[in-house]
């Protein structure tokens, strides 16, 4: 995918660029620039990833709009993606937030502030992208039924399964939401959402323009309540703005798990609810278990930057494979409900981790004390540590000039004690999460 970021970067959508720059464009330009994109993506999706850690986000963690259209809470869905995808997949598919405006000939200001924040948000997961962790899925909202039927991705069982999903969803969002009336600073009317924790984390606004202001201040003026009826929700489209886009992830995750096999990761419990009619048992629980792991606070997720991260995966492939199939095998012996990475890495992990240190420390002391005699050469070689080039080339005769040719002999057999000892945490199926931890 660097063709991508090459080709913004000769248009001048550079990161730093964009808050000015996208304001500046022609729509015609912007048109071309979208069309060339679309082409980018287009030929990098045609390498097929077959693997069994692939995987699909939903549109929320993709860094989507729905249900929140703040800056900050997309990047903090996509960050959090991010972070657990370098820990675990080989590929997972997101939304690609350029298809929205494919089919737009003008934009206005309310497009091109989305259309920053989106690209603000592709050059945030940059290094995934490049690497290959990421892929931008295809969405299915702008076609058509008769063309979804066509290209399979749209069958009749599968269709009535997506209707009576609709209907559960929307009779779910009438009932359980409270849909309230509220006025700002100048006496416009907006609506304040508070909805059920499955399927939103907070409470959503929305403020309304043009006709739709219009016809919402109809709507309210002789309203002796500060609540919308069922009937006032239907009729603002309301509920279908919070239903139409899970449906759009439930068909896009469908396709997705029969075409590559992918396993679903959602921020929403309702998904859960909703996919379990069309997947196999083992593959809901697995899929489950790595996304409740998104909605908790996971001991190892690291802070360290996405690059580094990636560097970390790279240079310890070997540890990264076999901490991965370890946890895999792990996480798909338990039978609890609700099971996560949270509780995997207390009940797995983090006593693998107390025994690398415990063995770590051990060692330790056992070099300090064969050093004892000699502070300046003890203390400057246990200081150099572990897991570093703790030898320098000249380390022979640094140690024959302090402490003689004894000490030499010494300084060897320790010397081989952190051979061993490196050899044996190394060989630790947690290993590199615990190289993690240290980053």
């Amino acid at each position: 995918m660097n063709q991508l970021f090459d080709y913004l970067n000769i248009v001048g959508l550079t990161k730093t660029a964009i808050p000015k720059k996208i304001y500046k464009l022609k729509d015609s330009e912007l048109v071309k620039i979208l069309e060339i994109i679309d082409a980018i993506i287009k030929e990098h999706n045609m390498d097929e990833v077959d693997s069994r850690f692939s995987f699909v986000a939903n549109n929320t963690l993709s860094g989507g709009s729905h249900p929140c259209t703040y800056i900050d809470c997309r990047i903090k869905n996509i960050d959090t993606l991010a972070r657990n995808a370098i820990l675990y997949a080989d590929v997972v598919y997101i939304t690609n937030p350029f298809e929205k405006y494919y089919h737009l000939e003008t934009f206005d200001e309310s497009d091109r502030h989305e259309l920053e924040t989106d690209f603000l948000l592709v050059y945030h997961v940059k290094a995934l992208l490049v690497c290959g962790i990421f892929k931008f899925s295809s969405s299915f909202i702008h076609l058509c039924k008769s063309c979804l039927r066509k290209a399979k991705i749209l069958t009749k069982p599968y269709e009535l399964k997506l209707e009576k999903a609709k209907s559960f969803l929307s009779e779910k969002i009438l009932s359980d939401f409270k849909f309230l009336i509220d006025y700002d600073e100048d006496e416009v009317p907006f609506v304040e959402v508070l909805p059920t924790n499955d399927i939103a984390e907070h409470p959503i606004v929305y403020h309304f323009s043009g006709e739709v202001l219009e016809k919402f201040e109809a709507l309210v003026k002789n309203k002796k309540t500060n609540k919308l009826t069922k009937k006032d929700v239907v009729e603002m489209g309301l509920s279908d703005d919070f239903s139409s886009p899970i449906i759009n992830d439930l068909m896009i995750q469908n396709y997705y798990a029969n075409t590559f096999d992918s396993h679903y990761l959602t921020n929403r419990k309702i998904d859960s609810l909703l996919i379990a009619n069309n997947q196999n048992k083992n593959k809901i629980s697995f899929s489950d278990k790595v996304s409740q792991s998104l909605n908790h606070k996971v001991p190892f997720l690291p802070t360290s930057s996405l690059n580094d991260l990636i560097k970390l995966r790279n240079s310890e492939g070997e540890a990264f494979q076999l901490y991965r199939s370890s946890l895999t095998k792990f996480l798909s012996s338990i039978t609890t409900k609700d099971y996560n990475l949270k509780e995997a890495f207390r009940d797995e992990i983090e006593p693998e981790l107390i025994k690398i240190n415990q063995t770590i420390k051990k060692t330790r002391k056992s070099i300090l004390n064969d050093l004892v005699k000699d502070t300046l050469v003890g203390s400057t070689f246990v200081s150099i540590g572990l897991f570093t080039n703790f030898l320098p080339q000249a380390a022979g005769a640094i140690v024959t000039g302090v402490g003689g040719i004894n000490y030499l002999d010494k300084f060897g057999n320790n010397i081989k004690k952190l051979s061993t000892i490196k050899s044996e945490v190394r060989e630790n199926k947690y290993y590199f999460i615990w190289k993690l931890l240290r980053q």
